[in-house]
């Protein structure tokens, strides 16, 4: 039975105690029905009071287990965080690292004066075509000598 239907013939005796109150199908005494309303008001009474009980306690160990998750996340979160730390730190490390590199191989390019005089293209293509006129002449000279052979 639910609380307000208990409370309404609660109510109802309440009112009408001096009155002896027969039922249409069943010729009870009003007090005979007062009393085992009463009983069950009672068990339903208790029967709240224990589920009130029980919910408290489930509601104390389902807080016990979100502080627990809690915890573990934090922990979790907590090494999350060091690990980025640690990877900011290295990647630091790398950023100083190859900046050096870079002011090394810019010192070295300078060094080779590749803006002011450039690769000297124009001077290679002439060593290459001296090179190959020789090689040229030497393979007519060679032909030469096989023939007064």
């Amino acid at each position: 039975m639910n609380n307000s239907c208990l409370q309404d013939v609660k109510d109802f005796f309440e009112n009408n105690s001096n009155s002896e109150i027969i039922l249409k199908q069943e010729k009870i005494h009003a007090s005979e029905y007062r009393a085992e309303i009463r009983i069950t008001f009672v068990v339903e009474t208790i029967y709240q009071i224990s589920l009130n009980a029980f919910f408290l306690h489930l509601i104390l160990l389902l807080s016990r287990i979100l502080t627990n998750l809690r915890r573990n996340w934090d922990t979790k979160e907590d090494q999350k965080l060091r690990e980025w730390k640690h990877n900011t730190t290295l990647l630091d490390q790398k950023a100083k690292e190859y900046q050096l590199k870079l002011s090394r191989l810019e010192r070295q390019y300078d060094a080779m004066n590749i803006e002011g005089g450039g690769l000297r293209f124009q001077d290679l293509k002439n060593k290459e075509e001296q090179v190959e006129a020789l090689e040229h002449l030497v393979k007519d000279k060679a032909k030469k000598l096989k023939t007064y052979q």
